[in-house]
């Protein structure tokens, strides 16, 4: 697994050790987090090494870096991937995922994460 931190992206590459049980595992999974402005952010996964369908979105306007820059929130990722996303001001957890435990096949993705209790 490799993890690249630029400015207001963070590049992973996420390699499957064990089949997930599912047909036609894809080993090799390319996570894009990009920081779209101080409160929200995108998790994109692909596949490394074949182009996949995608299915159209609309274009977000992405802000102009380097700009005033100061998000509310803290990414991580751990090289055991933990991705975790934490609110600056008071350090409370707001999502967090097991990338270890991400299954990414043909015609089945799922992500498990957990969402604090208020």
């Amino acid at each position: 697994k490799g993890i690249i931190r630029e400015y207001a992206h963070l590049i992973v590459n996420l390699e499957r050790q064990t089949p997930s049980g599912f047909p036609n595992d894809i080993k090799s999974v390319f996570l894009e987090i990009t920081l779209l402005d101080n409160l929200s952010l995108r998790l994109r996964f692909t596949d490394t090494n074949n182009k996949r369908y995608e299915p159209p979105i609309p274009q977000i306007k992405l802000p102009d870096f380097p700009a005033v820059y100061d998000p509310v929130y803290i990414v991580d990722v751990t090289q055991e991937g933990l991705l975790t996303i934490e609110r600056k001001s008071t350090k409370k957890l707001i999502f967090q995922t097991d990338l270890t435990k991400l299954i990414y096949s043909d015609q089945f993705i799922q992500l498990k994460s957990t969402l604090p209790s208020p």
